[in-house]
């Protein structure tokens, strides 16, 4: 069997993100198991905004080394997220 190594490359950094968004919430049919019921609903949400990196640091791997000739750019940008869920609500009698 071959050997096989890896090695780990993280970036410690500080960033602040401003945003917005909204949340809509769509009800679906109610159930009812036993005694039961069971309100189910499908959230749905977009938040956008823009993330600042507030500090920039070397990149590093495993055992805290630094990595030479990384990249020094700093990764602040606009940002878009799209959230989809399963909500649930139990009444009991």
């Amino acid at each position: 069997m071959n050997l096989s190594a890896s090695k780990t490359l993280w970036n410690p950094r500080f960033g602040l993100e401003f945003g917005a968004g909204f949340d809509y919430l769509i009800g679906m049919k109610d159930k009812t198991v036993d005694n039961y019921t069971i309100h189910r609903s499908l959230p749905i949400g977009v938040r956008f905004g823009y993330y600042l990196q507030t500090s920039n640091s070397q990149w590093r791997f495993d055992d805290n080394y630094r990595l030479n000739n990384g990249p020094t750019d700093k990764q602040s940008g606009v940002f878009v997220n799209v959230n989809i869920g399963l909500g649930y609500k139990l009444q009991r009698p």
